[in-house]
């Protein structure tokens, strides 16, 4: 990286080429404007820095220093000139001293330019040269500004009307970057693919683990749950035991009911089994047993008080003698 002793300020590079020499200055000039007018020049010809601090998003196009030096050779050098950082003070400009000494050294090999160049500095010391430009001190703003101007229009009409040789070169620099765009296309058609198949492969595995957390959990709820006995459906016999056991609840409850009353309390249970058929409600009394044995059996055991259960005759039954 060249350091800055290797750069001279634009603008006292340019005005001693104009005093010393002119012609030097149109070489450069001519050279420059064989260049591709957008291309930026680079970092190791050219350098912007305020105060040896660089200046921000600085860059300098051919077609911006052609046009200062076009401006240099016809009337003087610029104050001020149009950069990529927007327009600055030329002498915040630096140029690389080895550039502009091959520069010098290429047209010295030219006869002409070389007698030119040894007449102009055949010259005493002591001779007087009036200046034919002012110097730089003595532009105005209003001169600046006209310079701008003109600056402006000369790097539009470079950049609107290219040379042939420059159009070939766009074309060329388009062709590549229709490949390279191309290329990334394809590159980026891959990447989606890529990412579709890892999303879908993704997508399932989660499926899966989501399932699997289901089951785990319902084995966990399973296992902490304990077991309830089987509900079996009853049997015929169980049914009809049941309904045995509902009946003789129902006769007892209402023999007992009329055993309760005065009149009743000494009946025997013969014949509270014939007063149970006959009162008793007749869908109850269709279920009771076909036998007064076997519903005597039932209130003696479940309903009949002790003196309903004596033996023999009740008194005034008996047949007199």
């Amino acid at each position: 990286m060249p350091s800055s002793d290797d750069f001279i300020p634009l603008d006292a590079a340019i005005g001693a080429l104009r005093r010393t020499a002119p012609e030097v200055l149109t070489a450069i000039t001519k050279a420059v404007g064989d260049y591709r007018p957008s291309d930026w020049i680079s970092a190791d010809l050219v350098q912007g820095a305020i105060c040896n601090k660089p200046i921000l998003d600085f860059y300098l196009t051919y077609a911006q220093l052609a046009a200062y030096l076009d401006l240099a050779v016809s009337k003087h050098a610029s104050v001020i000139i149009e950069t990529g950082a927007g327009v600055i003070e030329s002498r915040y400009v630096s140029v690389s001293r080895s550039w502009l000494l091959a520069q010098s050294e290429q047209l010295a090999m030219l006869s002409t330019a070389a007698k030119a160049i040894s007449l102009r500095l055949s010259g005493t010391t002591k001779a007087s040269v009036t200046p034919l430009y002012p110097d730089l001190d003595d532009q105005t703003p209003e001169t600046a500004r006209e310079e701008l101007r003109r600056l402006k229009i000369q790097i539009g009409k470079s950049l609107i009307l290219p040379g042939l040789d420059q159009r070939d070169r766009e074309i060329e620099q388009l062709r590549m970057q229709l490949t390279s765009l191309t290329e990334e296309k394809g590159q980026v058609d891959d990447l989606a693919a890529a990412l579709a198949k890892t999303l879908r492969m993704l997508t399932i595995e989660n499926d899966q683990l989501r399932k699997g957390r289901a089951m785990d959990a319902a084995l966990k709820q399973h296992l902490s749950t304990p077991a309830s006995p089987k509900q079996r459906k009853p049997t015929n016999v169980e049914k009809r035991n049941d309904r045995t056991r509902w009946i003789r609840d129902v006769v007892a409850t209402y023999a007992k009911g009329m055993w309760a009353s005065p009149d009743l309390a000494d009946a025997r249970t013969g014949e509270m089994v014939r007063l149970v058929r006959a009162t008793i409600d007749p869908t109850i009394a269709a279920l009771l047993p076909k036998t007064d044995i076997t519903l005597g059996r039932w209130l003696t055991k479940d309903a009949a008080p002790a003196s309903a259960k004596r033996k023999g005759r009740p008194l005034g039954t008996r047949q007199k003698k």
